[in-house]
């Protein structure tokens, strides 16, 4: 292990805190379990509340992958720190298999929205059905946001797995990892923020009772 490594991970160990912190905020869709109310003039179809169901279950799964690779972030710190350089290496490559995992839980996502999509149409009153199927389009574009995360999170582990190893690998490339990660952390926030309020709005509309 170089001095300059050891001194990089020392200059970017705020980043990468931040980066765990912001982390745990972004993953991920809110999806709160609903029950209709029973009035009359209010209807969702049974197809579209399991959906969302399921796309709850699949979205703490994204929750818990995603704060187990910032962990591993934090630990690939803190142990290059007290130079156990093995240990941070063996902490990398667990937190890439999680990278992967999030990418295959972001398809199921995809999954129970689409169909949600399928039996929106269903929805009364009918003044629901464009917001809920806004509020799915929204969520759909958190998932595609959330396959990046993912992407750039796996590239930022084997950055610093193949630093670890002694390979030569830049700091510019695990800093430009790092900024587009916050980048996206920003943007899924706001379509987050977005996809809260339009959830809200078909709630409402519906009489569904969260």
């Amino acid at each position: 292990m170089t001095e300059d490594w050891k001194d990089f991970l020392k200059a970017k160990r705020r980043e990468i805190l931040v980066l765990t912190l912001a982390g745990a905020a972004v993953l991920v869709l809110v999806l709160s379990a609903s029950f209709i109310d029973g009035s009359e003039n209010s209807y969702v179809p049974e197809e579209y509340s399991q959906a969302r169901v399921e796309a709850i279950g699949v979205s703490r799964e994204i929750v818990s992958l995603s704060n187990g690779i910032n962990q591993s972030l934090a630990e690939i710190t803190v142990k290059n720190d007290a130079g156990d350089y093995s240990g941070a290496l063996t902490v990398a490559k667990s937190g890439a298999d999680r990278t992967n995992q999030i990418g295959i839980k972001a398809e199921e996502l995809l999954g129970a929205l689409e169909r949600m999509v399928e039996s929106v149409d269903g929805v009364r009153p009918t003044g629901a059905i464009s917001v809920g199927k806004e509020a799915i389009a929204v969520g759909i574009k958190i998932v595609e946001r959330l396959v990046v995360y993912s992407n750039l999170s796996s590239d930022l582990i084997r950055k610093i797995e193949a630093k670890l190893s002694g390979e030569n690998v830049k700091e510019a490339e695990i800093t430009r990892i790092i900024d587009k990660i916050n980048e996206e952390v920003q943007f899924i926030n706001t379509l987050n923020s977005n996809y809260q309020t339009l959830t809200e709005e078909f709630d409402n509309l519906t009489g569904v009772n969260q």
